[in-house]
């Protein structure tokens, strides 16, 4: 179990992986990990437990519960052709103030299969993922339960020439205020 790491005005409270790093992450716990904006600048605190920038982790069997960023990315921030791979991950209670509740993918490409994503929130867009400046998602056999944002995609919201792939996924009782429930 990894809890309770705190970072200021930089990336993420846990774990940061960069420069083509390639880390093997299984059976394990992040909980109440966050990024703290004390500048008041919003651009740093991404990635409250994972930060990946150009790197490609394997992300097995994880539980994601009570994480929070300051800026992008509640759980996990992907940025500058990060490809992580998340197998059997849970996703919960997590919470970012500008995008992507559990995961912010900027110019990233992910892929997700059999994860599960319920309660998550973001104050910007994407309750859940939030995707930006091409990125490209795959998720396969995921669940989506209950997750909100106060502006687009309950779920999920792509901007920018971001392409996601969704197959056999389910999607229930999400909130946005403006577009994409």
């Amino acid at each position: 179990t990894i809890q309770n790491g705190s970072v200021e005005d930089t990336y993420g409270g846990a774990i940061l992986c960069e420069n083509n790093s390639s880390p093997t992450i299984a059976n394990c716990v992040f909980q109440n990990n966050e990024t703290v904006d004390r500048n008041s600048s919003y651009d740093n605190e991404n990635g409250g437990a994972i930060y990946c920038d150009n790197s490609s982790p394997m992300i097995t069997d994880c539980v994601f519960s009570g994480n929070g960023a300051d800026a992008y990315g509640g759980a996990i921030y992907c940025d500058n052709s990060s490809s992580p791979t998340l197998t059997n991950c849970t996703f919960s209670d997590n919470s970012a103030d500008w995008g992507g509740g559990a995961i912010c993918c900027n110019s990233s490409s992910p892929t997700l299969t059999n994860c599960t994503f319920s309660n998550n929130n973001a104050n910007g867009d994407g309750g859940a993922i939030y995707c930006d400046n091409s990125s490209s998602p795959t998720l396969t056999n995921c669940a989506f339960s209950d997750n909100s944002t106060s502006s687009c995609g309950g779920a999920i919201s792509c901007w920018n020439y971001s392409s996601l792939a969704v197959t056999n996924c389910v999607f229930s009782g999400h909130n946005a205020s403006n577009d994409g429930g």
